[in-house]
């Protein structure tokens, strides 16, 4: 029966991602997991945090620490698989959201996906980002024109939601507006616009998948003063609408066979 087959189909692609935890070369059966229960959901946030600051402050060991932990984190909780990978993907993200200002954007193409690796090969691919972007932060450290720029995405990050434009981030660090846009574009290799607005849109990503706030309250917590010019902006980045957006991240996140 068709519908027999599609849920067989399902129930393979669900026992081929616990390939995460058991690795490759093996037949791992729906049977052997569908028992699978997690007490509790598993919390990596202040890990990731701590990997993040760590990576900001130039601190290669450090980095590698935090990474370390936040993958014996996975390990240990023993989460489903899905839940692990949803949140990896999360992971990288946060660090491609810190490259341009360390790398002009060079690490920002992703050439692999989690939910075809083991966990060990995972840990190995954020490594190498880890270890570049660590590197080249410290290397930037001391880089006048890079503490200026650092100074004005802190401010944008702190004003997301207010009607900010270049003349209020150049007056923020003291420079004039001119000055602030060249020296922006080239220690980041974006505009100070494109940067803002990719920066409301990674917030409001955020709120649509963990609030139940309305999409022009959002909008306006994001710094948007019309939903429409939001919804705008919004597809522009990530190819969708807001609302489609949340519907497909929850959906996704809700897996109906674990």
């Amino acid at each position: 029966e068709i519908a027999r087959l599609k849920q067989v189909m399902l129930e393979a692609e669900n026992a081929l991602t616990y390939r995460l935890y058991q690795g490759y070369g093996q037949v791992i059966t729906f049977q052997e997991v569908s028992g699978h229960e997690v007490i509790e959901p598993p919390q990596y946030e202040s890990a990731l945090n701590e990997l993040i600051g760590a990576i900001e402050a130039g601190n290669e060991p450090e980095s590698l620490e935090a990474l370390g932990r936040l993958f014996d984190n996975i390990r240990s909780q023993y989460g489903y698989p899905s839940a692990a990978v949803s949140f990896l993907e999360s992971v990288a993200e946060r660090i491609e959201q810190i490259v341009p200002a360390a790398a002009n954007g060079a690490l920002c193409q992703n050439d692999f996906r989690f939910d075809t690796l083991d966990l060990e090969d995972s840990k190995g691919v954020l490594e190498s980002r880890v270890i570049l972007l660590a590197q080249r932060f410290c290397r930037l450290a001391q880089s006048k024109d890079f503490i200026m720029c650092q100074r004005m995405i802190d401010f944008l990050k702190l004003h997301l939601n207010q009607p900010i434009g270049i003349p209020e981030i150049s007056e923020s660090i003291g420079i004039s507006s001119s000055l602030a846009s060249q020296l922006f574009k080239q220690e980041t290799g974006e505009t100070i616009y494109n940067y803002l607005t990719r920066l409301r849109i990674d917030r409001a990503s955020e709120l649509l998948l963990k609030t139940g706030d309305r999409i022009s309250d959002i909008a306006l917590m994001v710094g948007y003063q019309h939903e429409n010019s939001f919804i705008r902006s919004f597809r522009k980045i990530k190819d969708i609408t807001p609302g489609k957006y949340r519907d497909m991240m929850r959906t996704r996140l809700e897996f109906p066979l674990e």
